[in-house]
């Protein structure tokens, strides 16, 4: 808002958070002002409030991992780097060394190790390459000494570098994660049981030690002829036996952890089962089935619930991207918006809630939706969702069947009520089953979408993120974004596998397909 001071200077912007601000600014005005846009950026990626439940999920199937950090190697070169550090601050007698300083020489190691890979085309994991290429490979070098190294290194921190939060940081040190770093005040040391692993890295890099760029806690120009050359000293391709062994044991280290090592065994189980190789998401698919051998595991019960909440954000996100394609043109009445639902859906006239949640539900692979969730859930995240509300719909159906196949179980599906956890939403819709599909239709528009979604924009207000995507005008709904697409979250599986298969628990395939490595 514009207030502007009775002395006539120009106006200046207020930001109007409380009825104390309104007031103040109002106290201020002389009169008619223009006002300008709002200061807000547009976004909000859980427009619902429904993935904080998922990811709660996700930390018991597959505690201390996330979806951005699935190689070895780096976990190793992290720890050998801070490993080395002590060794050279020892050395030069230094017995407390600045951290910025210590900082600094790890960073440096990340970026030789990250620079080389990135320059031989293997970036796989390996996060800040428009930064590295620009500023190491383009100009065929880097000096760790200019004045844009400590810049460099300070924005690495919160992104591209390895110890990052969005990289490897927080399952490299202690705690769920595989835990090769323990804090030691605002430096790092790593674990003594992943020394076997540090100490073989050292031997590899041996051609390399005498050199200034891992030899000193300072150095200045470094080549990216050297970088290149020693990409091949710490290829992620090529891991010791003792780099491979402290792997394993750091990732199937139990305790709080055991979601880690019960996932593996299910893997594990379906692999052994199989007639061929098999792909993520054919793993994903069958360890979410409910008639496999392994379908009465608690963890296999978990990860299934896990998929059945997948579905019903996806179908829910995709029902309000259909409602805001409907109000993106003009105002749109609730009843007409309900109508059009109700047509969509194509139900027999007389139909109540109850009938239509309990009609068979199938993917397009045929495969019934109720025996695994993840087939229904490929083909919500494939399809135009402002055009298919009637899939959408049917991924809705297909995980309140499951909840309510799974005895509604509240450690599986229960959660903050106003997260709307799959068991509340199967309790809301019995509790209403005996209503006309068309008064069904009102109550998914009215409470499951426009409801939940201005609840959670609002509720999330205060800073400058425009979140809110529909409102009501005189003459109806009037959506103030235009309609996104709901994705499934990430849920670490691949992340899993492919650090397994590189502390050889699984046969990785050049199609990217999974073995079990004792078969």
């Amino acid at each position: 808002m514009w207030a502007c001071d009775r002395s006539g200077r120009s106006p200046v912007m207020m930001r109007i958070r409380t009825l104390s601000d309104l007031d103040t600014a109002v106290e201020r005005l002389d009169g008619p002002q223009i006002v300008p846009p709002l200061p807000l950026s547009v976004g909000g990626v859980d427009p619902l409030g429904l993935r904080q439940l998922n990811f709660t999920m996700m930390d018991r199937c597959i505690p201390g991992l996330n979806n951005a950090a699935w190689r070895l190697r780096p976990y190793v070169v992290m720890a050998w780097a801070w490993w080395k550090m002590g060794r050279l601050a020892g050395q030069a007698g230094l017995h407390a060394l600045a951290p910025l300083k210590a900082r600094l020489f790890v960073d440096r190691i990340e970026i030789l190790f990250q620079a080389g890979h990135l320059a031989a085309g293997n970036y796989d994991s390996l996060q800040g390459s428009e930064a590295i290429a620009a500023r190491v490979l383009e100009k065929k070098g880097y000096d760790f000494s200019g004045e844009d190294w400590t810049d460099w290194h300070m924005r690495r921190r919160g992104q591209g570098s390895l110890l990052a939060p969005v990289s490897y940081g927080p399952s490299a040190k202690e705690g769920l994660g595989l835990g090769f770093l323990r804090a030691a005040g605002p430096l790092f040391v790593p674990v003594s049981e992943i020394m076997p692993a540090v100490r073989a890295l050292d031997e590899r890099l041996a051609p390399a030690l005498r050199d200034p760029a891992f030899a000193a806690l300072e150095c200045g120009w470094v080549s990216l002829g050297k970088i290149k050359r020693w990409r091949s000293l710490w290829d992620m391709d090529d891991l010791s036996p003792q780099e491979i062994e402290v792997g394993r044991a750091a990732l199937l280290r139990g305790g709080s952890a055991s979601g880690r090592v019960d996932m593996i065994a299910l893997v594990r189980k379906i692999l052994q089962e199989a007639d061929d190789p098999l792909l993520v998401d054919e793993i994903r698919t069958l360890a979410a089935r409910s008639d496999q051998s392994w379908s009465t595991l608690p963890i296999a019960r978990l990860w299934r619930a896990l998929q059945a909440r997948q579905l019903m954000r996806i179908s829910l996100e995709g029902l309000l991207n259909w409602v805001l394609t409907q109000a993106s043109d003009g105002p749109v009445s609730l009843q007409e918006m309900v109508g059009e639902l109700h047509a969509a859906l194509n139900v027999r006239r007389g139909a109540t809630l109850d009938q239509w949640l309990a009609k068979d539900i199938r993917s397009s692979a045929r495969i019934k939706a109720t025996l695994s969730p993840v087939s229904l859930l490929d083909d919500i995240d494939g399809a135009d969702q402002s055009d298919h509300p009637d899939l959408c719909a049917a991924g809705l159906r297909a995980a309140v069947a499951i909840c309510r196949e799974m005895g509604e179980e509240p450690d599986l599906f229960g959660g903050q009520p106003d997260r709307l956890p799959l068991e509340r939403l199967s309790k809301r819709l019995k509790g209403a089953g005996q209503i006309s599909m068309r008064d069904a239709c009102e109550l998914m528009i009215s409470e499951l979408l426009i409801g939940q979604h201005v609840y959670w924009a609002i509720g999330r207000s205060g800073d400058d993120t425009q979140r809110l995507r529909i409102v009501l005008d005189e003459g109806g709904w009037i959506a103030l974004q235009g309609a996104g697409h709901a994705n499934p979250t990430a849920d670490r599986l691949d992340t899993l596998l492919r650090l397994a298969a590189d502390c050889g628990l699984f046969l990785r395939d050049e199609d990217g397909a999974y073995l079990d490595a004792e078969t």
